[in-house]
């Protein structure tokens, strides 16, 4: 007799050697939640294995007054990384304002 595997087989392994799984549901993925003892495994329901979260990276932009002794005063953008940057930048004697509010973002 030749057995089919369930149609999730591999991820009913996976969680069952402690991968957090999730499952597809009104147009977002739900973690499996810690208490419940077993997923239900339908065969209708997508699930997967919960992807490693990715740090949020922050950016913002910042006009920054640039004037050598003697000459005229020109402005660069400068890009901050985080927010120690950021107070660092702000509490320079060269900032004049911010381009952009802080932005997050995922990279790779």
């Amino acid at each position: 007799m030749n057995k089919t595997p369930h149609v999730h087989a591999a991820l009913i392994k996976a969680w069952a050697d402690g991968a957090d799984i999730q499952f597809y549901r009104g147009g977002a993925w739900v973690d499996v939640q810690p208490a419940a003892t077993h997923p239900v495994w339908d065969v209708f329901t997508k699930y997967r294995i919960k992807p490693e979260e990715k740090p949020k990276k922050l950016l913002r932009v910042a006009l920054l007054r640039v004037s050598p002794p003697g000459q005229s005063a020109y402005t660069i953008a400068c890009p901050c990384h985080g927010k120690k940057h950021e107070a660092d930048i702000f509490r320079s004697p060269e900032f004049i304002r911010w381009l952009t509010d802080t932005i997050e973002y995922e990279a790779e």
